[in-house]
């Protein structure tokens, strides 16, 4: 949300990279964790909570193979 606010982007952009990739990092964990400690992981997987943290991840991961750019 700070990045869409231009002072804050021009300010601390390299800080709001770092805290974004080192809390994806942590959710990704997280994530991996949950599914290695289930019963069942895929039924996990596909609940509705386990696509809304598998969509919450994406973006971020996406933009990193595909490259974002500023708009």
């Amino acid at each position: 949300m700070f990045e869409s606010v231009e002072y804050f982007r021009d300010k601390y952009e390299e800080l709001l990279f770092f805290i974004e990739w080192i809390i994806t990092i942590l959710f990704s964990i997280e994530y991996i964790a949950r599914i290695y400690c289930v019963n069942k992981p895929l039924k996990y997987i596909f609940s509705f909570y386990g696509l809304i943290d598998l969509i919450s991840l994406l973006p971020t991961y996406v933009g990193l193979f595909i490259g974002s750019e500023s708009l």
